[in-house]
């Protein structure tokens, strides 16, 4: 699960910063993302979990208080084809969304309804990624390829950008090699600024079906199922970052 493929960070990160983090268990361990011929049976079933989400979100204001225009959505793989799948039809749920290993459904598995309203988004994605292939094509798990079709992620964040209106030139920001794995390396491409539909690319080359993480690692038989991990940076540091400066509240934000 989500803190397995990252050591914890999250709940490091929020009971540093005071923050409430949870971790919901979608239909038969799986999430009813977009990819329309996907055979999960959250998926077959049609499950309604964008709706799920909106009533966790109304419990945890009830028993927490929790602010509702400062709640924030990440998950990896199936998980951050949920994010996708808030994004496009509930843009005013969540404040921020970070898929993590997912890329948008190909036009012809596509089964969302678009609002056509803009999400400030960032997206994570591995070139050597074996399940979510980085430049398009077959979801693929073990041969398995009954999962989908999605697109690349650079063509899953040029949407998002076109929907911001962001189809300028990004602005590129580095990150040293600190991990001592000189084959992986991270290029981050931002659009907008913090408080407004800000979109964030990752590209993490020569990194898998995996979360960035520099304290989480795989065990061999599963990391060498999933691929290599970008060790450069934290993954969950960066989306609590980019998710901090975004509120549903900021009239920056709202288009």
């Amino acid at each position: 699960g989500m803190r397995a493929m990252t050591g914890r960070e999250f709940d490091h990160i929020a009971d540093r910063e005071g923050l409430v983090i949870v971790y919901p268990d979608g239909f038969d361990k799986h999430w009813n993302g977009c990819r329309g011929t996907a055979d999960y049976v959250a998926n077959t079933e049609n499950i309604d979990d964008v709706g799920f989400l909106a009533r966790v979100i109304d419990e945890l204001a009830a028993r927490y208080g929790i602010d509702k225009s400062r709640v924030y959505i990440t998950g990896i793989s199936n998980g951050g084809h949920m994010a996708y799948r808030a994004a496009l039809e509930a843009p005013g749920l969540f404040a921020a969304h970070a898929p993590v290993a997912a890329s948008l459904p190909a036009p012809s598995t596509f089964g969302c309804s678009e609002s056509g309203e803009p999400a400030a988004i960032a997206i994570f994605n591995g070139t050597g990624d074996p399940v979510n292939p980085y430049t398009g094509g077959a979801v693929s798990i073990m041969g398995n390829t009954s999962r989908g079709v999605v697109r690349s992620s650079e063509e899953t964040a040029q949407y998002w950008r076109e929907l911001a209106g962001l189809t300028g030139p990004g602005r590129s920001v580095t990150h040293p090699e600190t991990d001592g794995d000189s084959a992986t390396q991270v290029i981050e491409q931002r659009w907008g600024e913090p408080g407004s539909l800000e979109i964030r690319h990752y590209t993490l080359q020569g990194s898998g079906h995996t979360m960035p993480s520099q304290v989480a690692r795989m065990p061999v038989p599963l990391g060498a199922l999933l691929g290599g991990n970008a060790g450069d940076i934290s993954g969950p540091e960066e989306i609590v970052a980019f998710f901090l400066g975004h509120s549903l509240d900021d009239p920056a934000q709202v288009r």
